[in-house]
């Protein structure tokens, strides 16, 4: 029983915490230290670096 009530406890925060992520990402992002620390890891990924630096540096037309 303490096995199953453990389970339905962690089905409903991950239910809830995917139903409010963006409004826990805009939380996070909005303290100053966090987002640093966000873009350094981010920064340290290398697909997201190599996608980021595309963008940035690509010429329109």
């Amino acid at each position: 029983m303490r096995t199953m009530m453990g389970i339905v406890l962690t089905m409903v925060s991950v239910f809830l915490i995917y139903q409010n992520r963006f409004r826990i990402i805009s939380y996070f992002i909005s303290i100053r230290f966090m987002r640093r620390m966000i873009t350094t890891v981010a920064m340290n990924i290398p697909l997201i670096k190599d996608k980021f630096f595309k963008m940035a540096f690509s010429r329109s037309a």
